[in-house]
């Protein structure tokens, strides 16, 4: 099967000799069977799972270079755009260790290269696949608030922000406005991924 790729997450605590310089606990994970990941977004998922993979990186150069601050990508489904929504959160992300920058991007394009804007952001990904085959106006609006109330909380949770931030469960675009006020009060770099946005 080859050999293993090892990694820093889940951690192990049961084996000594499962340790890393530092401290840090390994887990050996095996190369996948089958190496097309048909329908997987999870860009991390992908590439520790050794998964066949389009080096399509050179676009996050491009997109620095040429794209104005709000990006919009169309393509048909199944043609990956969620796997590279995914693919820009751990790039952008503030969040990726430098050993998990380093894991996920080494033998790419980008890797070879990092932009001065990798690993600089707090990125809040949203996902607005939500159900309208039933329900009225208000229920469907429900839903959605939940969604982006939902990616909010992991957001606060994820860097810090509970106390600075309070999440309206009937006001998603108050939750947000607070999100955004408490990352300017600390001079912090926003994100924002929308995945799903066709539904």
């Amino acid at each position: 099967a080859g050999n293993p790729l090892v990694i820093t997450y889940p951690p192990q605590t049961d084996s000594s000799s499962s340790r890393a310089a530092g401290g840090e606990s390994l887990l050996a994970v095996e190369p996948a069977l089958n190496p097309f990941g048909y329908g997987m977004s999870d860009f991390r998922e992908l590439r520790l799972q050794k998964r066949f993979f389009v080096d399509n990186t050179e676009y996050i150069r491009k997109l620095e270079q040429n794209a104005p601050k709000h990006a919009l990508r169309l393509a048909p489904p199944r043609f990956g755009k969620s796997l590279f929504v995914s693919m820009l959160a751990y790039y952008y992300d503030k969040a990726t260790s430098e050993s998990e920058f380093e894991l996920l991007f080494a033998d790419t394009d980008i890797g070879k290269e990092p932009t001065a804007e990798a690993r600089t952001y707090c990125v809040l990904s949203l996902d607005f696949s939500v159900d309208i085959s039933s329900g009225d106006v208000q229920e469907i609006r429900r839903r959605l608030h939940n969604e982006i109330n939902y990616s909010v909380e992991h957001f606060v949770c994820k860097y810090g922000l509970k106390e600075d931030v309070q999440v309206s469960t009937d006001d998603a675009l108050g939750s947000f406005k607070r999100l955004w006020f408490a990352l300017q009060r600390r001079q912090l770099r926003l994100y924002v991924l929308i995945d799903e946005y066709d539904r």
